[in-house]
């Protein structure tokens, strides 16, 4: 949850709501903006802006754990550990195959599937896996803007796994991520971009998991 000032005027808050509620990366955290009653085009343009809720400073400071309860995320550790104690299912087996065979749209299309049938918390993990199979996908196509849009928009289901899930190495996923959006950041053009051979690295899984299928 963020929090936003609106008596600040030194701060572009208002950008920065816009900016935050539009990217993929961040759309999901809930933003509280308050300020003077009196200030009725600051209370407005947050509203515009994108923030979640808008109120007058008094009501914050009178509601503030009403507030909080309300509209802060819970923390997800415990539920994600808890699922990430499970087992892959077929269609993502099969999936980060593919992807370690680099064939990436084939895996995107089994990795979705695994991802549309999971629950809500198994589901982080596809979804980390599904959208980094996708940016490999774009840069096999030399799309780099694809590709920088889809490593910021992973991190959200990424970044609150554990270090391992389901198997599945996250740390190494992570410093995967980590080091093609550097690469793709500081890359210009497709035609500097490294051959995509020296840019990949598979899903780091427990061989008994994948030798059966």
């Amino acid at each position: 949850m963020i929090l936003v000032d609106l008596t600040c005027d030194a701060i572009p808050w208002a950008r920065w709501i816009q900016v935050i509620k539009t990217s993929a990366a961040t759309r999901r955290i809930p933003i509280l903006a308050f300020g003077l009653h009196i200030h009725k085009e600051n209370l407005a343009a947050a509203r515009a802006a994108g923030a979640d809720t808008v109120v007058s400073r008094g009501k914050f400071t009178r509601d503030l754990s009403e507030l909080i309860e309300m509209w802060a995320r819970p923390s997800l550790v415990e539920d994600l550990r808890s699922a990430c104690r499970g087992e892959l299912s077929e269609q993502a087996l099969l999936g980060i195959r593919l992807h370690n065979k680099m064939e990436f749209y084939q895996a995107h299309e089994k990795l979705e599937l695994a991802w549309m049938e999971a629950e809500e918390h198994e589901g982080y993990l596809y979804r980390a896996l599904l959208q980094t199979s996708v940016t490999y996908l774009h840069l096999e196509r030399e799309n780099l803007r694809g590709a920088a849009k889809m490593l910021l928009r992973l991190r959200q289901w990424l970044d609150p796994l554990p270090g391992t899930c389901r198997g599945v190495d996250i740390q190494d996923l992570r410093e995967t991520v980590d080091r093609l959006r550097s690469i793709v950041d500081e890359t210009s053009s497709h035609e500097d971009l490294p051959p995509l051979e020296t840019l990949f690295r598979p899903f780091q899984v427990g061989l008994s998991k994948l030798e059966n299928h």
